[in-house]
């Protein structure tokens, strides 16, 4: 069962990296001049069996990927072997995870389609199956974001046909956002990420910080990048510095000035156009808290002059950016 092998994999990995800082052991720590012939070769039986592991993870990396595309997170509740945790907060993390990987998953195929209409390749077939949910251990359960390959799917073969599997990709798109966030070295290598999506994800951090869960995550397509684990004491630190990053990137991208003539204004349906310099006309909201500034200065689409305004851009998913006032520059 590739259950079986995705466990002995992430034990494997445990153990070579407790094995990597034994290596060369003596040869490092006994006193100067002191290394006997004895204690040279212990280390370099060590070494040897280091290697042997490390070829062993990789060959069970890539038969793991032959058999399929799966990424497992295994979620752990420190201090709880009995393995109990309240239904609410199960289900309440189960849904938010949902809810991420369905937003990643809308992007994604948003781009995709984007990509193929501007190429004008044939429409792709998109393969999204549901998160799995793996048999829980004691003071743990598993979620498997992929898929197994099936031999008489529609789906199996080429790589051109697995770039279908939606859910994989997903997957692999909100691990990589995971990764970074672990390091929090290079935040901007969130940029094509939107606010929705990591707005999501910090609510994932926020719940297993509040439900007290550490998380373990294992490749199966990335030999490259190695298991990492998310301890419970890193959760809210992650969460507040995801929330930051966000706010700092709407203030910088979001406000914009534009200055013009105001055309159209309704106090009724809260909104006015403007027509800016290069004759683009924009459409931008108020609320009744901007009433008075718009008074104090007199506009009036019938006696035109020209503004220069700060607004707010608000953006939302397969929606053009909606425009509302923050203020008349002085």
């Amino acid at each position: 069962m590739i259950q079986d092998k995705l466990k002995r994999l992430s034990e494997m990995k445990r153990e070579l990296s407790i094995e990597e800082k034994m290596l060369d052991y003596y040869t490092k720590h006994a006193p100067e001049g002191k290394v006997t012939f004895t204690m040279q070769v212990a280390d370099e039986i060590n070494r040897q069996a280091y290697e042997k592991k490390k070829q062993l993870i990789a060959d069970l990396e890539k038969e793991i990927i032959r058999e399929g595309e799966i990424i497992n997170l295994h979620f752990t509740i420190p201090d709880l072997p009995s393995g109990m945790m309240p239904l609410s907060a199960f289900n309440h993390f189960t849904r938010n995870l949902d809810e991420t990987i369905r937003l990643i998953g809308e992007d994604i195929i948003s781009k995709m389609e984007s990509c193929t209409k501007k190429a004008r390749n044939r429409h792709r077939k998109f393969y999204n199956p549901e998160i799995q949910l793996l048999s829980m251990t004691p003071g743990s359960f598993n979620v498997q974001l992929g898929a197994l390959n099936d031999p008489y799917s529609l789906f199996y073969g080429s790589d051109e046909e697995r770039k279908v599997n939606i859910l994989y990709k997903s997957g692999t798109r909100l691990l990589n956002i995971m990764y970074t966030l672990s390091c929090r070295d290079d935040l901007s290598r969130l940029a094509d990420d939107n606010d929705e999506i990591l707005e999501s994800v910090q609510s994932l951090y926020q719940d297993m910080d509040k439900d007290d869960l550490s998380l373990d995550i294992t490749w199966t397509r990335h030999p490259s990048r190695s298991t990492f684990t998310i301890p419970h004491k890193d959760t809210a630190p992650i969460a507040k510095a995801l929330k930051d990053y966000v706010e700092r990137r709407q203030q910088v991208s979001q406000i914009r000035r534009f200055t013009g003539t105001i055309t159209t204004l309704s106090m009724e349906k809260s909104f006015f156009r403007i027509k800016q310099k290069d004759g683009t006309i924009s459409t931008v909201k108020f609320d009744k808290e901007n009433i008075p500034d718009l008074m104090a200065h007199e506009v009036n689409p019938l006696y035109q002059k020209e503004y220069a305004i700060y607004v707010t851009c608000e953006n939302k998913p397969k929606k053009k950016c909606t425009y509302r006032l923050k203020q008349f520059e002085n």
